[in-house]
């Protein structure tokens, strides 16, 4: 399963990614690919926002069932939507695939 825990307030935003959602093997698996393309896509915007000055300290931690994202934002504009859309697709893939995705946010600074 694919665990993802979230924090978003109006200066900070942290997530992390952790574990294959096992719904199919290795190559096959679609729950995976919609996950892994969902946390890419966010860190290719964050990397976008943070270079037009929109978040600092942008800091992400990758390996093959981890990813870890946290920054500040400054000027929350486009990568605060970008940031809700991606969260309301992860929330859309645990609707769908509950046994192998689950979104949980926290009101932790991670």
């Amino acid at each position: 399963m694919t665990q993802i825990t979230y924090t978003n307030t109006p200066a900070y935003f942290s997530i992390e990614f952790r574990g294959h959602a096992g719904f199919a093997e290795a190559g096959k698996d679609i729950v995976c690919a919609a996950v892994s393309m969902l946390a890419n896509e966010l860190i290719f915007a964050c990397e976008k926002a943070e270079r037009n000055g929109e978040i600092t300290a942008l800091h992400r931690e990758q390996d093959s069932a981890l990813v870890r994202l946290h920054f500040f934002y400054t000027r929350a504009q486009s990568i605060g939507d970008i940031v809700e859309l991606i969260l309301e697709c992860l929330q859309a893939l645990e609707t769908q695939y509950r046994a192998y995705v689950r979104v949980k946010k926290s009101d932790e600074v991670q």
